[in-house]
């Protein structure tokens, strides 16, 4: 089974009928097969309202909140959030045709960040959309860092396996590109990050 580790979700025409916002997502059909990245890991549960809430660490095609919020109109970004000892990478899932951002560890490495507060429902419609249930992405817990310093539990996605590299389209790397515009990440990261992006894309 040759899967990598990223946090990029792949997903087929025929899961998007009913989530037509999706397809706005950053989304190839190559060879009917689209591409669709979030940065997702399973979060921890926390009770809010008499509702069950769950984290979600987004750090790639949701660091655009306004397309967070059409998969999840009630996603909240809770926190910018940095992630130790790994690195943002693009990759390839089982699947043909199907690839997107993920998580690589790499000591001395950070990835930056939002942390979503999410309802159960929005987290199930994320996972439909990363295709968990095949396995082209899995659910991945993190331990954050906030912005005072102190120690913060989440979950993200990451495609799981051996990593292969892919090669983002323009179309996938946009929002990941305006995210950066309005998340307030440290700039060296943000110029590292662009830097990485169009590297990737040679």
């Amino acid at each position: 089974m040759a899967r990598r580790c990223c946090v990029t979700i792949g997903v087929r025409p025929t899961s998007f009928q009913n989530l037509p916002s999706l397809q706005r997502l950053g989304c190839k059909a190559p060879q009917q097969q689209h591409e669709f990245s979030l940065g997702i890991r399973r979060c921890s549960k926390t009770k809010k309202l008499g509702e069950t809430n769950m984290n979600y660490f987004a750090y790639g095609t949701l660091l655009a909140e306004d397309v967070m919020r059409k998969v999840a109109a009630g996603a909240r970004n809770v926190g910018y959030m940095r992630l130790d000892n790994y690195a943002l990478g693009f990759g390839e899932c089982s699947q043909p045709g199907v690839a997107g951002c993920t998580l690589i560890p790499q000591e001395g490495a950070v990835t930056y960040g939002i942390q979503y507060e999410l309802s159960d429902e929005s987290m199930a419609v994320l996972d439909k959309a990363a295709h968990v249930d095949e396995e082209q992405w899995v659910h991945f817990p993190v331990t954050l860092t906030d912005e005072n310093g102190q120690k913060v539990q989440s979950s993200t996605y990451i495609i799981p396996g051996e990593h292969k590299n892919w090669a983002p389209t323009d179309k996938y790397v946009e929002p990941i590109l305006l995210g950066l515009t309005h998340c307030a990440f440290p700039e060296e990261y943000k110029h590292g990050l662009r830097s990485m992006i169009a590297h990737a894309q040679t």
